[in-house]
């Protein structure tokens, strides 16, 4: 007769896969490469158009991935979007998206370990 067992049953993923492990007060987190190509990029504080976040990131919807990081990271103002006035390759009028990392964004970035950061005495921890 079969014994009742503590192990748990597969779930159908990978041990540590789809599970969010991390919030905004500096828990281990699992990000994403995408997530991680685009913090790295944003990080220094520079805009970054939207055509430019899509390649980076490697996604079609670069978007999605600003949004994933504002949930899971830096909250809203932790990355700023700005539509800018423009003309596209026919001479057409259009707005463009761009994103820019704030200084708090990077702040929460670096305390959910996305980031490398300064410590207190100024060395890359």
């Amino acid at each position: 007769m079969n014994e009742p067992s503590n192990e748990k049953a597969p779930s159908g993923q990978a041990e540590g896969f789809g599970k969010e492990t991390g919030n905004r007060a500096g828990k281990s987190t699992r990000f994403t490469p995408r997530q991680r190509r685009l913090a790295e990029a944003l990080a220094p504080g520079g805009w970054i158009r939207r055509e430019d976040v899509d390649r980076i990131a490697g996604a079609s919807n670069g978007p999605d991935v600003v949004a994933q990081l504002r949930r899971r990271v830096t909250g809203r103002d932790g990355i700023e979007m700005q539509m800018v006035k423009g003309q596209d390759r026919d001479g057409q009028a259009v707005e463009f998206g761009r994103y820019r990392m704030t200084t708090e964004g990077r702040r929460l970035a670096v305390l959910a370990g996305l980031l490398l950061g300064d410590d207190a005495d100024g060395q890359r921890a």
